[in-house]
């Protein structure tokens, strides 16, 4: 890799680009690079200039022979009034023949212009992106439109097709998944495997059903609990009937009555948590979305 040609960069946004781009090379085609940096460490300066400086295919082929490769990925950056022109390209060594040269138009910012980088490798190998699989299980097979990539934990997926592509993991005691995808042309798709375990799900499943049935019966707990109490107040508020008001000490009366009025309190404090608690554990019974992956896929849920 000759690395990228752009006089108008800072030095540091043009050496990040140089390493987005080796890096793609070396994820994409699998071969050992030789970085633009490595070749500034090893090179006099004027060759190096002489180097960075190639403008056609007999330059790039006598630069090519001077460092013993078979194949050179070189870039440039035109910096516009308010955009970055990317342009890479790779040439074939061997045969002497261009293989692909890709240009890609960004907004002039740091970051729009290492993504351009990153999108424009990929088609000059023939590669339409990468599929990054994360949250793997243990010991399934990875399968890529019907192709079996390997046995998890597997890299990110190299994708050469283009279209839409399914992505599907399989494993023993796992709810088999899969699920399809449009890849943008140079970009990376970030996918969470939900080929979840089966025996997860049915103690997930259970644990649910569970707390849903002590919710519900503490909820009718409560409502008894509210019932005694409202009986209390109202078999407390029968006394009042049965005294002489005109004789009976004023603090008496106000005893009872406040004993009567905490007891209502009390009364539709519990009835109100007790719906609350009720409510909770039947929404918990009703639903339970472990069982229901269990059954869509025709297994019985605990």
């Amino acid at each position: 890799m000759l690395g990228i040609d752009g006089g108008e960069l800072s030095e540091e946004l043009r050496a990040g680009a140089e390493e987005v781009m080796s890096q793609g090379v070396r994820e994409l085609a699998g071969i050992e690079v030789v970085t633009a940096a490595d070749l500034r460490a090893v090179l006099q300066l004027g060759q190096l200039q002489q180097l960075m400086g190639c403008g056609d295919e007999r330059c790039v082929v006598q630069a090519g022979e001077l460092l013993s490769v078979q194949q050179l990925v070189t870039g440039t950056v035109r910096v516009t009034e308010d955009a970055y022109v990317i342009s890479v390209r790779r040439v074939d060594l061997v045969n002497r023949r261009g293989l692909g040269q890709q240009t890609v138009t960004t907004a002039k910012e740091p970051a729009a212009l290492l993504d351009g980088v990153r999108r424009a490798v990929p088609p000059l190998f023939g590669v339409v992106g990468r599929i990054v699989l994360w949250d793997q299980p243990t010991d399934a097979e990875v399968f890529v439109n019907g192709r079996l990539i390997g046995r998890t934990p597997v890299e990110p997926v190299v994708v050469k097709d283009a279209g839409r592509q399914e992505v599907s993991v399989l494993g023993p005691g796992l709810i088999p998944w899969s699920e399809r995808i449009d890849l943008a042309p140079g970009g990376e798709t970030r996918l969470r495997v939900r080929a979840d375990s089966i025996t997860a799900l049915e103690a997930e499943a259970v644990a649910r059903r569970r707390l849903g049935v002590g919710l519900t019966a503490g909820g009718g707990a409560l409502a008894l609990l509210a019932g005694g109490l409202y009986y209390l107040a109202y078999d407390n508020d029968r006394r009042l009937d049965n005294l002489d008001l005109r004789t009976t000490p004023q603090s008496k009366l106000d005893a009872i009555t406040g004993r009567t009025l905490g007891l209502v309190v009390s009364a539709v404090a519990a009835a109100l948590l007790g719906l609350g608690t009720g409510g909770t554990g039947a929404y918990l019974l009703v639903d339970n979305p472990a069982a229901a992956r269990l059954q869509a896929h025709g297994l019985a849920a605990p």
